[in-house]
C-alpha cells in the first residue's frame, strides 16, 4: 500500500491510499491544524507504535477506517448509504497528538502543560518516541519545502521508505 499525502493549500492536505488488495480510498480536504498533517503523525504513529487497530492499518486491510473515501465515486456513493459510526478516541489519535507536541517541542514551542499525562494516555514510551521523531524531522522537513500542490508519498508498513516527493 502506498499513501501520497498532497499539500492542497498553505495548510491543508489531501491524502490518496493506492492499496493492493482492495479499492483506492481517498481524504479530500483534510484540515491542517498544525505544521504537519494529522494523518501523517498517525501514519508515523502507527508504524512506529506497530498499531493493527489503527487507519492506515485498517486501510491496508481492506477494513473502511471511517475517515476515508473510496476513490471511485460510484463505491463512495455505496459505502456512503451503507456506513455505520465508527468509534472515536483510538490510541493512534492519542500518539498522533503526543507526536505533533513533542515536534513542536523541539522547535521551540513549550511543551503542554499536561504533557505526563498525554503521554501515559497514549502509552508513549521513550524509546519508540525517540524513534518517532527522528522520522518526523525527516518528513516534516519534507514536507515544509513542498509547494501547493506537491506530494510526498510513503510506503506501508511504516518501513520509513520514501517512495518519492512530486
Amino acid at each position: 500500500m502506498h499513501v501520497t499525502f498532497t499539500k492542497t493549500t498553505p495548510t491543508g492536505y489531501g491524502v490518496y491510499v493506492r492499496r493492493d488488495r482492495a479499492p483506492d480510498m481517498v481524504a479530500f480536504g483534510a484540515p491542517g491544524h498544525g505544521a504537519l498533517p494529522h494523518d501523517l503523525l498517525r501514519f508515523v504513529a502507527e508504524a512506529v507504535w506497530e498499531l493493527d487497530g489503527g487507519v492506515f492499518a485498517g486501510l491496508a486491510t481492506t477494513v473502511d477506517p471511517g475517515v476515508f473515501y473510496p476513490a471511485d465515486r460510484k463505491l463512495m456513493a455505496k459505502m456512503l448509504r451503507e456506513r455505520r459510526p465508527r468509534p472515536q478516541g483510538q490510541r493512534c489519535d492519542l500518539l498522533a497528538a503526543v507526536l505533533d507536541a513533542a515536534w513542536r517541542t523541539q522547535r521551540g514551542a513549550p511543551p503542554p502543560e499536561d504533557w505526563p499525562e498525554r503521554l501515559a494516555a497514549a502509552e508513549a514510551d521513550d524509546e519508540r518516541l525517540e524513534r518517532a521523531l527522528g522520522w518526523l524531522d525527516e518528513l516534516g522537513e519534507r514536507w515544509l519545502a513542498l509547494a501547493v500542490g506537491e506530494s510526498l508519498t510513503l510506503a506501508w508498513p511504516g518501513d520509513r521508505s520514501l517512495v518519492r516527493a512530486t
